[in-house]
């Protein structure tokens, strides 16, 4: 039996920071395609058709709820950054109709790190030595991980330390894998790069990353996904509250951002949302993903340069060749939205239609 063909029609199409004239798209099997016969159509006059948003920092520790959640707003692929056991992540990416994902499973820390001293968390996560960060990996690499992540911190133990760092990141790119650093400061930001890091996540709250520190980020490729949901709302919470009160803010965030914008750096989109008790970790997640964009806005991205950070970007970075353009071909992973992105980021939120692998599912 043929597979039928549904066709979005009279849409414009954004595509490489530009919004088409009115065209068809069609979706069959999953994927978009060039031609076909439609079996269904949706006239999307005066609407606007994107790649599905992907949040390149997420963690999904309510599960199904968060999926469901991040697929109501318009996430498509979200990029958890840190869940256990290996089985909770396996299910969810068997979940059908909702948000794919993507893992990191268990990161690796400092033993006196927070997250070190957290009930339940797998004690294989605590590196202290050069020695351990091979098998480390390995783990992570059978249990299916996506890509590593290690925390970052200015000094050991409460980050891992720079040689079993550069361990890690050696043994990850041994195996394909990139590695995902944790890092809100701007100490942390250079034990990052001199471990050799290919992405760090959040901006630094003590003060604004310095000239140098950006540039070696350009010279060597390296992305950011600044979360600066998550910084604004710790500038406002209790956990850290003594090092706000002694300099740190969520300022400094902001013109880094700014800096490494102009400084050409990979910026992508993401949030760090998740569920918790904690006071620290209340962000919704899907909803979250479209106030990041409005921030990473104002910080001095373009309309465009936020979109593509949300959608082909993250896609490039993480090597999700499949995902991230509205091209013949690709997944169709399509987000619809009233109005024009490019001209009021916030038109994001008037979503009239969320499509994943070809399954309208909003």
């Amino acid at each position: 039996m043929a597979e039928n063909t549904t066709a979005i029609t009279n849409v414009r199409v954004l595509t490489d920071g530009r919004l088409s004239a009115p065209q068809t798209v069609l979706i069959r099997g999953g994927l978009i395609v060039e031609s076909g016969s439609p079996t269904h159509a949706v006239d999307a006059r005066g609407s606007s058709l994107l790649p599905g948003l992907i949040d390149a920092h997420l963690h999904l520790f309510q599960g199904l709820a968060d999926l469901e959640a991040l697929t109501d707003w318009g996430v498509t692929t979200g990029l958890d950054m840190g869940l256990w056991p290996a089985t909770k992540v396996d299910q969810l990416r068997r979940v059908k109709g909702v948000t794919d994902i993507r893992s990191a499973t268990i990161p690796a820390v400092g033993s006196r790190n927070l997250a070190a001293r957290q009930p339940g968390f797998p004690r294989e996560g605590i590196i202290s030595e050069p020695e351990h960060a091979r098998a480390f990996v390995q783990q992570r690499i059978e249990e299916g991980a996506d890509y590593i992540k290690i925390i970052a911190e200015a000094t050991a133990p409460a980050g891992v330390d720079l040689e079993s760092a550069r361990a890690i990141v050696d043994a990850a790119h041994d195996n394909g894998k990139p590695v995902v650093a944790h890092a809100v400061t701007v100490g942390a930001y250079r034990v990052a790069l001199d471990a050799g890091v290919d992405i760090i996540t959040h901006a630094p709250l003590d003060e604004q990353l310095d000239d140098h520190t950006i540039a070696r980020m350009a010279q060597n490729n390296v992305a950011t996904v600044p979360t600066l949901t998550m910084m604004q709302h710790l500038a406002g919470g209790a956990r850290y509250r003594s090092q706000f009160n002694s300099g740190w803010s969520y300022h400094n965030a902001h013109t880094t951002v700014t800096a490494l914008h102009d400084a050409h750096v990979t910026i992508l989109v993401g949030t760090d949302a998740h569920h918790t008790t904690e006071d620290t970790a209340t962000l919704k997640p899907g909803q979250s993903i479209h106030h990041e964009m409005e921030l990473l806005s104002r910080a001095g991205l373009s309309t465009a340069d936020v979109l593509r950070g949300a959608t082909h970007l993250s896609a490039q970075v993480f090597n999700l060749a499949d995902r991230g353009e509205v091209t013949a071909g690709k997944r169709a992973d399509l987000l619809l939205v009233d109005g024009d992105p490019l001209e009021d980021i916030g038109a994001t939120r008037n979503i009239t239609g969320v499509w994943i692998a070809g399954q309208k599912v909003r």
